[in-house]
């Protein structure tokens, strides 16, 4: 009778001597240049989960960045451009209405600049 869990395969080592799980293996490959489609694609994972595993390096200062390339979906027409988002606000491909000044607060902003200046001439 077994009082413990059943051992499993060894997985290789890394050259830090532990073993290489797939965060790390993420973490290497969007390091490396990859993009999140890229890795999502050549690991057969969601790219859902890819872009966790990014926000994740990020927050713990091991990515600096994740490149933006076609198949991010950024530009191509198969994004949606948040209007709030400093990345959509800045990118050069998003179409005028989903930069900022078309948002619903900017709107707000606009009509009491109007109604200012017609109470001024009034």
């Amino acid at each position: 009778m077994s009082t413990g869990f059943r051992r499993t395969a060894a997985h290789p080592a890394t050259d830090s001597g532990r073993a290489d799980g797939v965060v790390e293996r993420t973490i290497r490959s969007l390091e490396s240049g990859m993009s999140v489609g890229e890795v999502a694609r050549a690991s057969n994972l969601p790219r859902d989960f890819i872009e966790q595993i990014a926000v994740f390096a990020r927050e713990r200062g091991r990515l600096d960045f994740v490149s933006l390339s076609a198949d991010s979906g950024c530009g191509t027409g198969s994004c949606t451009p948040d209007p709030d988002s400093i990345i959509c606000a800045s990118c050069p491909l998003a179409p005028p209405a989903a930069k900022r000044g078309h948002t619903p607060l900017a709107h707000i902003a606009s009509t009491v600049r109007n109604a200012i200046g017609r109470n001024k001439r009034s």
